[in-house]
């Protein structure tokens, strides 16, 4: 496309159809099955196949996601900075996703390494990852930002991103049946690394797929890149995207900590690994109906009301940590944590787009990037933390591979939890 045909359809108000940004969605899929798959597996794969202290473990996915959450904003500025970049993100998402899926599966191929390589080369392996990521999900996060440009597109393109990222989660949740069944083949750990070889390829084709969907809408849409040096706006209180980052990163930080909570609540609570696909399942399925719930509760009120009725239905759940231990408290729990989960996940993004271009104009420039990629930090930053203080909590109630806890260890653990 030449620049006289971005300059003609930018200026004539063109509008990207629903269809083209339902076909875009399935690069979020894409990203939610490299996303799950660490986030499910990578601290059960660290305490109980390469036998790490749950304290150190959490530690170590923890600096992983520092670095990752770091490295947002500043890859998120240069790509604002970088012109070639800032017209090219397809670009760097087909590249960036084949290197994501092959680091991801060195990270669980460490465990063929001899015994005291194995927690180095993951470390090592989990930041490479993580790096590569951060290439596509900060410009992925940016272009819906410049596609979706009223406001029932946004809703619209966020629920169906996040419908997307639901059906990855499931995907993954629903493995983790034979995955953490003691009667299947193999050790968990191999078992680990060969659902992750089905799903990688899986979320690359998916990624592909979707930034190719779009097609002239990649650059399309033009954007004032002044900005000429390092900073960070949207960290400031009068930046319109300053209530949404901290919204984004404590409510990020409950839901980290209860979905990370889940398998060990069924394996080290209830004593039963099945319950935790069932869980998961069961929180996704729920989180589906909150998609549809909230997006359409946000087209009829405010965007900003239905996110914070879904927050404040979130805070019910704490009754999974505070009731006596059973399935059917797990089960509610999910129900009600994945209702208000919908809504937190996808209306989020549904207003940062706008927080962009209410900052556009009255900074006279488009940091879309930088501010997707503060968000991203956010959320990276809660999920870090979430991965400490649940390896707190498993040290504080003497967890150990494998055995089910006591009555002073199970409320040890959900007061820690809590």
């Amino acid at each position: 496309m030449s620049t006289a045909d971005v300059k003609k359809i930018a200026a004539s108000g063109e509008t990207i159809s629903r269809l083209a940004l339902a076909g875009f969605s399935t690069a979020n899929f894409g990203k939610s099955v490299f996303w799950s798959a660490a986030d499910t597996f990578c601290l059960v794969f660290a305490t109980d196949t390469l036998g790490i202290e749950p304290t150190i473990a959490g530690s170590i996915i923890l600096l992983t996601i520092v670095w990752d959450a770091v490295s947002d904003p500043l890859a998120g500025t240069m790509i604002d900075r970088v012109q070639w970049l800032h017209k090219r993100y397809g670009t760097l998402i087909a590249v960036s996703a084949p290197v994501s899926a092959i680091l991801l599966l060195l990270t669980f191929a460490t465990q063929f390494l001899p015994v005291p390589a194995r927690g180095l080369c993951f470390a090592a392996s989990l930041l490479g990852f993580r790096t590569a990521f951060t290439l596509i999900d900060i410009p992925e996060n940016a272009l819906f930002s410049r596609i979706a440009r009223t406001k029932g597109h946004r809703i619209f393109g966020a629920a169906i991103r996040k419908l997307m990222a639901t059906f990855a989660a499931v995907s993954i949740s629903m493995s983790t049946g034979w995955i953490f069944a003691e009667t299947a083949p193999f050790t968990e750990g191999t078992r680990i690394f060969i659902g992750v070889c089905v799903f990688a390829p899986i979320g690359v084709l998916a990624i592909y797929c979707g930034t190719k969907s779009i097609g002239k809408w990649d650059r399309a849409i033009s954007t004032t890149v002044t900005r000429r040096r390092i900073g960070f706006a949207s960290l400031k209180p009068t930046h319109p995207a300053f209530g949404l980052t901290i919204h984004v990163l404590l409510v990020s930080l409950g839901m980290s900590l209860f979905m990370a909570a889940l398998v060990y609540y069924a394996r080290f609570i209830l004593g039963d690994n099945a319950w935790f696909a069932s869980a998961m399942t069961t929180l996704l399925i729920a989180q589906t109906a909150g998609i549809f719930l909230w997006g359409y509760l946000a087209t009829r009120w405010t965007t900003t009301l239905a996110l914070m009725l879904a927050t404040c239905l979130a805070s019910f759940s704490c009754i999974f940590f505070l009731a006596p231990p059973s399935s059917e408290v797990l089960i509610f729990s999910c129900c009600v944590f994945g209702v208000s989960a919908g809504g937190l996940n996808s209306l989020r993004w549904a207003l940062a787009p706008t927080a962009i271009d209410q900052a556009e104009e009255i900074l006279g420039y488009r940091d879309e990037a930088a501010t997707m990629a503060l968000l991203s930090l956010s959320i990276k930053s809660a999920i870090g933390l979430a991965s400490v203080f649940l390896g707190m909590a498993l040290s504080a109630s003497g967890y150990e591979s494998g055995a089910v806890a006591d009555e002073a260890q199970s409320m040890t653990f959900r007061l820690a939890v809590a």
